[in-house]
């Protein structure tokens, strides 16, 4: 955690900010970004990343003596077989509308249909993720029992309104994507259908994020960047090549027989250092509040000198 802590704290400065988890199916990406579920909450002891930040966040806001008030708002969606869906949808999973990828006028990526939940507590915003990952699509596999067949993204926006009458506006996107599998011709005969495409979502969109990433690295010999080739990579748009700091945890196997897929998890480690975005603060001043600040501050400087006098 102390590794993704400096994003949270550039969040709090008004940066957005994307932690995500990268690996193969079965090597702890789920549990180091959430933990397990005890009990229906979040042990203490061994919570993931997702709760101890949110913790570590309404700790800050509420510590934070520049901070006059502030809103939070949560959201949690998931893409399977490359379909956005709402994970906090009263409905049933059958009857679920899907979200559906807007630009926002500055070009900020929206996802349009999402349910949006206030919070004002870390307990909220841990319930919310909790009613999240419990509506995941999940199943077996060769490696996990419990394997997460989907990518996941959690999202917390958060807007601060500073003693100084400036507002600050930041989104904290925590992604726990789906894990890479290869598979062979004698497997696919053992998996029924629906495993089978579930697998060639996840492999061709993983392979779309790679393909983003290694253009990202090159921009003078690729200055395409395909984000647009897979509805994961345009969600994670923003975070990879846009206003946003990122962080990623990738998880390895210590097993020999996956030796390639953990070489292959370490040269996506490495290309993902050489990205380079260019984040910045986003805040704006209220009229209003600025006018009745400076005359709040021009009052008390009359009253002073009436003293003196």
């Amino acid at each position: 955690f102390e590794q993704v802590e400096p994003l949270l704290s550039r969040l709090l400065d008004g940066h957005n900010a994307t932690i995500f988890a990268y690996g193969q199916t079965g090597t702890g990406k789920t549990y180091t970004m959430t933990g397990p579920i005890v009990a229906g909450g979040f042990a203490p002891e061994t919570m993931g990343i997702m709760p101890r930040a949110i913790l570590h966040l309404f700790r800050a806001l509420q510590q934070s003596q520049h901070i006059q008030e502030y809103t939070c708002k949560c959201s949690c969606v998931e893409i399977y077989n490359n379909t956005i869906t709402d994970l906090l949808a009263p409905t049933k999973s059958k009857n679920r509308q899907p979200v559906l990828i807007r630009q926002g006028a500055a070009g900020e990526i929206v996802l349009h249909g999402a349910t949006e939940i206030p919070v004002s507590t870390p307990d909220q915003a841990c319930s919310v993720l909790l009613h999240g990952t419990a509506s995941k699509q999940v199943g077996e596999t060769d490696m996990n029992a419990n394997s997460s067949r989907s990518h996941a993204i959690f999202t917390l926006q958060l807007t601060q309104v500073l003693a100084s009458g400036a507002m600050r506006y930041s989104k904290l996107n925590m992604v726990d994507l789906a894990g890479s599998e290869k598979w062979s011709q004698a497997a696919i005969k053992r998996m029924g259908a629906k495993r089978v495409k579930e697998l060639t979502h996840i492999n061709q969109s993983l392979s779309a994020l790679g393909n983003c990433i290694s253009a990202l690295c090159s921009p003078k010999t690729r200055p395409h960047v395909p984000f647009r080739d897979s509805k994961l990579t345009r969600i994670l748009q923003d975070s990879l090549g846009g206003n946003c700091c990122s962080g990623v945890i990738c998880t390895v196997s210590a097993s020999e027989l996956n030796f390639h897929e953990t070489c292959s998890t370490l040269k996506f480690a490495d290309r993902v250092r050489h990205v380079r975005t260019h984040a910045k603060a986003n805040e704006s001043f209220d009229d209003a509040q600025t006018i009745e600040q400076l005359t709040r501050e021009l009052r008390m400087l009359k009253e002073s000198n009436r003293v003196l006098e």
